[in-house]
C-alpha cells in the first residue's frame, strides 16, 4: 500500500508467516547489500518483539528463527502481548540516522484529519526498545513541515479507506535527508500522553515548553512507593508557578521494577536536559 501510493518505507518484506519465509526474505535482504537486518513482529509493542541481525552472522544464527514463531520465544522477546496474525516483516536496518520522528494524527467520524502533535522518539542503547520522547522543539523546522505533510497525507489515505480515531507513525531520517515511515499504530501511543499531560499542566505561556519523558528505572526504588520518589526529586517536581519542572508518572512498575516515567519540562533545551540529569538519564 505504502509503495503503491509513494510513501517511502524502508527496504523489506512484510508478512513472513513461517521460518523458511522469513529465512528466505532475509537472505534476500543480504544479497541485495543490507548489512544488518530487523525483524518485526506485527502486533509488537514498542519494539519489545524486535530482533537484528548481520549478514556476518546470519548463517549461524539462522537456527533462531523457527523460536521466533513460538510462544516461548515471543514471550521471551518482548512480554506477555496477545499474538493474532503471528507474521513477521523484515527489512533492512539503517544504523546511522539524524532523528527518529513520530506524529500522532486523529481522524475524526466524518473522515476529516488533524495533526495532534509531533514528537522525536527516545530508544534504549538497542536502538529498538522504545524509551520515551522529545518535544517537537528538538526537531528542524523543515522537517517538522516534512513530517506533518506526509503524514497527513498518509492519513488522508486511512480515512478514504473507513478507518476512525486515532493514528500514529513513526518514521526516521537517513544521513541523506531522506524521510521513511518504518511503523504505523493505530491508537494512541505512548507519546501522547507527555503532550497531554503538558497541555493540562503548562497554561498562560506565549512559547511553547520544550519538554523530554523518559522510562527512569534505579534499584534504590524497588520496593518503594510514589511517595518515596516525590519526596527524593521534590526539589525538582514541576511547579505551576514557575511552568516547569519534573512530572513523575506511569508508576505501576515502580515497586516491582524500580521503573516509572519522567516527564522534565522546562523552557529550553539545557533546561530540560539538566531536570533530566537529575534522574541519571542524560540526552546525547
Amino acid at each position: 500500500m505504502a509503495k503503491q501510493d509513494n510513501f517511502k518505507v524502508p527496504c523489506g518484506f512484510e508478512y513472513q508467516k513461517s521460518p523458511v519465509d522469513l529465512a528466505f526474505a532475509s537472505a534476500v535482504l543480504f544479497l541485495m547489500g543490507s548489512s544488518e537486518i530487523i525483524i518485526k513482529e506485527d502486533e509488537g509493542v514498542a519494539g519489545l518483539g524486535s530482533r537484528r541481525f548481520k549478514r556476518k552472522d546470519f548463517l549461524l544464527r539462522v537456527r533462531e528463527f523457527p523460536v521466533l514463531f513460538s510462544s516461548r520465544g515471543r514471550d521471551a522477546g518482548r512480554g506477555i502481548v496477545p499474538v493474532e496474525s503471528n507474521a513477521f516483516i523484515v527489512e533492512r536496518w539503517h544504523a546511522r540516522t539524524l532523528f527518529s520522528p513520530s506524529i500522532q494524527l486523529h481522524i475524526a467520524p466524518q473522515g476529516a484529519v488533524s495533526v495532534l502533535s509531533v514528537h522525536d522518539q527516545l530508544f534504549y542503547e538497542n536502538n529498538m526498545t522504545y524509551r520515551g520522547c522529545c518535544s517537537a522543539q528538538f526537531l528542524p523546522e523543515d522537517l517538522i513541515s516534512d513530517v506533518v505533510r506526509e503524514g497527513k497525507r498518509f492519513a488522508e489515505f486511512f480515512s478514504e479507506k473507513g478507518y476512525r480515531g486515532h493514528l500514529s507513525f513513526n518514521t526516521i531520517v537517513l544521513e541523506n535527508g531522506t524521510l521513511l515511515f518504518t511503523e504505523v499504530n493505530p491508537r494512541r501511543v505512548m507519546s501522547s500522553y507527555p503532550f497531554k499531560i503538558v497541555q493540562r499542566c503548562v497554561t498562560g505561556v506565549a512559547v511553547p515548553p520544550w519538554y523530554v519523558s523518559s522510562r527512569v528505572q534505579k534499584d534504590s526504588w524497588k520496593g518503594k512507593d510514589i511517595a518515596h520518589v516525590l519526596r527524593e526529586l521534590s526539589p525538582s517536581l514541576f511547579s505551576k508557578g514557575s511552568q516547569r519542572g519534573i512530572i513523575p508518572y506511569d508508576y505501576g512498575l515502580l515497586s516491582s521494577a524500580g521503573m516509572l516515567s519522567v516527564l522534565c519540562i522546562g523552557s529550553n533545551k539545557e533546561e530540560v536536559k539538566n531536570l533530566l540529569s537529575v534522574c541519571d538519564v542524560h540526552l546525547s
